[in-house]
């Protein structure tokens, strides 16, 4: 088979037709349909594209008006004016556009991680031999987190408040969502 053969005609948006796909660049997607499903009736990935979509949107009804902005819908000016004003406030643009193909943000902060790890280094150590000393299982992950046996215990026994005693999750250990 060549290359020719292997190659699908591309719709007026540049998107393939015919090859299983989905293509977010292309413009003639159900995008009413799409919205009236979410988020009760799609899948995860399919709500994972959801600001892809939204910026599919806005960018088929303005070509498709000739640029006409009061052919567009006011949620989704709306939406997008919120992404830039946010941008302006110092976020990150990757951090606010949350496409697809975005790795996700982690819940925890590089603090929080190590203060997660530490914890459940400990728990795990102290797991295997019930007998240990929980000091002693603490500065051990001190040192291998490379950081001082204040530090580590300091980790140890917020993330066992939150954890165990269900106090909540101090503020520096979470990343803040797109959502917030």
């Amino acid at each position: 088979m060549s290359d020719k053969e292997d190659e699908f005609p591309l719709n007026r948006w540049g998107a393939p037709i015919g090859d299983g796909l989905i293509h977010l660049q292309d413009l003639e997607f159900d995008f009413e349909d799409y919205f009236s499903r979410f988020p009760d009736n799609m899948s995860d990935d399919e709500k994972r594209d959801f600001s892809a979509r939204v910026y599919g949107m806005f960018c088929r009804d303005f070509y498709k008006s000739g640029g006409d902005p009061a052919a567009l819908k006011s949620w989704v000016v709306g939406y997008i004016a919120d992404k830039i004003h946010q941008a302006l406030g110092g976020v990150p643009w990757n951090d606010l556009m949350g496409l697809p193909w975005d790795e996700p943000k982690p819940m925890f902060t590089p603090k929080g991680q190590r203060a997660f790890d530490i914890y459940a280094g400990v728990k795990n150590e102290n797991r295997d031999d019930p007998t240990a000393n929980v000091t002693d299982l603490i500065a051990k992950q001190a040192s291998l987190h490379h950081v001082s046996f204040e530090t580590a215990r300091s980790d140890f026994y917020a993330m066992k408040r939150a954890i165990e005693w269900k106090q909540g999750m101090p503020e520096k250990f979470l990343n803040r969502s797109d959502d917030s």
